[in-house]
């Protein structure tokens, strides 16, 4: 056979096989669609026979984490108080370090728990004035939270919270509340995450959506805490207790209902109620 009919016979085959492969990861990606929507119809329904809906709420895309860890670093609890106070003297008190500036203090612990209290000598502020030197000292901290959320107070105060976040996830058992008060007092709590954060090589083996959701369903079943309405689901992290310098994020289904905000561990299922709604 002429070397030329030869190539064109393989070119041929080898044309043959990719259109194979083309089709074949087309038809499992028709496949893996197919079975998402049923599993999703088959969840649905399970809620629904549970007295619990949707709601606004929609599936999330992202069904995979980085596998993220922090190096702890305390030391750098004394950086983040002058960010805010300017010079600071420093004291240990136990397992706390308090700073202390000419304007306010910082009180830090091992575990990234801390408190300050500033004075910025700005008198009586609007509201939106408020959040917007809230959302100034959450920069010069150096720290990377979600969207400030306004709480109601029962005082004059004006309060807002916002979660932490490590490499754009929410790290939802990190809140930082922020108060300001019209003597011009802004005084700030919550836990904050000392350390450089890492990406491990490694992707995290973690459950969908639906298992988190199904488990849910279990813990509302054995609890009873009257959920009726699922109304977000997102994707992040809770910070684990604090017992070595390097610390593992966990991964979290995090879903808020009309009964508070549950946190259902992407490794192991568990389902923790964290709180009431924001």
């Amino acid at each position: 056979m002429e070397w030329s009919k030869l190539k064109n016979v393989i070119l041929l085959i080898l044309v043959g096989v990719n259109l194979f492969f083309v089709v074949l990861i087309a038809y499992r990606q028709s496949k893996t669609v197919y079975l998402e929507q049923e599993a999703k119809e088959d969840l649905i329904q399970a809620l629904n026979i549970n007295g619990i809906s949707m709601g606004t709420a929609q599936f999330p895309q992202e069904n995979k984490w980085p596998n993220l860890q922090i190096n702890w670093d305390v030391e750098q609890a004394r950086g983040i108080a002058e960010a805010v106070l300017g010079n600071v003297t420093e004291e240990s008190r136990g397992s706390a370090t308090v700073y202390t500036g000419a304007d306010g203090s910082a009180v830090f612990y091992s575990d990234g728990v801390f408190s300050v209290a500033v004075n910025v000598k700005q008198e009586h502020l609007s509201r939106q004035a408020a959040e917007e030197y809230a959302k100034l000292l959450i920069q010069q901290m150096g720290l990377e939270t979600g969207p400030l959320e306004e709480q109601t107070t029962e005082d004059e105060t004006i309060s807002f919270v916002a979660i932490q976040q490590a490499e754009g996830y929410g790290v939802f058992n990190c809140p930082i509340t922020i108060t300001y008060a019209e003597d011009g007092i802004f005084s700030m709590q919550g836990t904050c995450l000392l350390g450089e954060i890492k990406y491990r090589a490694a992707q995290q083996s973690t459950i969908s959506v639906f298992t988190a959701l199904t488990k849910l369903i279990q813990y509302e079943a054995d609890h009873g805490s009257g959920i009726k309405e699922i109304q977000f689901i997102q994707v992040g992290y809770l910070l684990p207790t604090i017992s070595a310098s390097t610390v593992q994020l966990e991964p979290v289904w995090h879903v808020t209902t009309d009964h508070g905000q549950y946190d259902v561990s992407g490794t192991t299922g568990i389902v923790k109620k964290t709180g009431s709604k924001i």
